[in-house]
């Protein structure tokens, strides 16, 4: 095992450290229509304990333009109360297919080999 030390005086909430896991504290909304606008979306997250920002894909032209989106909250907690409140959320006549985010780690394998001797 890798032991790790820091120095008292670096700070692992800045970059390139980040301190903290993004896909713990985000939402991923699925199939957002091209007349909803980002503005629609950002007045109805505003009211939000703890939301930080909004992001969008660009338009898909493959799939009637509809876009994907990803909303950061400050705190795992608040990403929760969030998520259980846009369940139920209405704009425009869409209603909204929102996930938690994962991230999408790839397993590893680790192999031991002991070398035992007699002695």
């Amino acid at each position: 095992m890798t032991e790790i030390r820091l120095e008292a005086h670096i700070d692992i909430t800045c970059a390139p450290f980040f301190g903290f896991d993004p896909n713990s504290q985000t939402l991923f909304i699925k199939s957002i229509p091209r007349h909803i606008s980002r503005w629609d979306l950002t007045d109805a997250f505003k009211k939000l304990t703890g939301f930080v920002s909004l992001s969008l894909s660009e338009p898909l032209k493959s799939q009637e333009f509809i876009r994907f989106g990803w909303i950061l909250f400050d705190t795992e907690d608040n990403c929760h109360k969030a998520f259980e409140y846009l369940k139920s959320l209405n704009i425009k006549g869409h209603a909204f297919q929102v996930v938690k985010s994962r991230s999408q780690r790839k397993s590893m394998k680790v192999f031991f080999f002991f070398n035992w001797k007699n002695s």
